[in-house]
């Protein structure tokens, strides 16, 4: 890359694309770590069943064996997380809600509402502090724009911190190879949306008679 003048001194032309929406934001709140691999011993408990209680926000591309788990499930689409749940809490939609959300680069965006949540679904920060008060450990915040204040400090804090070199990366040459995926099915709003199923019945048609492919 430095040969081509990819990489200088007043710019970068390297970027990273993650595989999963969630990713970036999950990585800076240290709830998913950068070495994947660090991250298999979860995945090895829940395969060897020993987690007894299961919390599932909004996780619906999920695969394994329930047995004798106590599950709840917080969301707003639910379909495979939900059909396995023990008991379901109704969240709100992001369209539903004001939030805060990190893109695929890991830049932070504000979020506004376009509707409120239907019925009994609420936001997911009403949700976790009625059930914190419940259990009689209040959480440190009374309303949103308190909650906001939190997370803008807790940004700051970290910003002021030294990044740190973690390890060098060799790059090396090669094809990148992208598993085939039912595109219009890939979350759990999508496979709810009667507009995106016409769509993949739509794009199915085309791969049987061999369109797309043409194209």
């Amino acid at each position: 890359m430095s040969v081509n003048n990819f990489i200088k001194k007043d710019w970068n032309a390297l970027n990273i694309l993650t595989q999963h929406a969630s990713r970036v934001g999950a990585v800076d709140l240290e709830m998913y770590l950068i070495n994947e691999r660090e991250n298999f011993p979860f995945f090895d408990k829940l395969d060897n069943n020993e987690f007894k209680f299961l919390y599932l926000l909004g996780f619906d591309n999920i695969n394994f064996d329930k047995k004798d788990k106590f599950i709840v499930y917080q969301g707003s689409h639910g379909d495979k997380g939900a059909e396995i749940a023990d008991i379901i809490l109704p969240g709100a939609a992001y369209t539903e809600k004001d939030g805060l959300f990190v893109n695929l680069e890991g830049k932070l965006q504000n979020a506004y509402k376009a509707s409120y949540p239907p019925g009994d679904a609420r936001e997911d920060w009403i949700v976790f502090k009625d059930i914190a008060n419940m259990m009689k450990k209040p959480l440190g915040y009374k309303n949103v724009k308190h909650l906001r204040e939190l997370i803008v400090k807790n940004i700051q804090q970290k910003n002021n911190y030294q990044n740190k070199k973690i390890n060098n990366i060799d790059f090396v040459e090669g094809n990148i190879l992208i598993n085939p995926i039912d595109y219009y099915y890939t979350n759990s709003i999508a496979r709810s949306s009667k507009v995106m199923s016409e769509c993949r019945q739509i794009s199915k048609k085309f791969l049987f008679t061999g369109i797309e492919k043409a194209s």
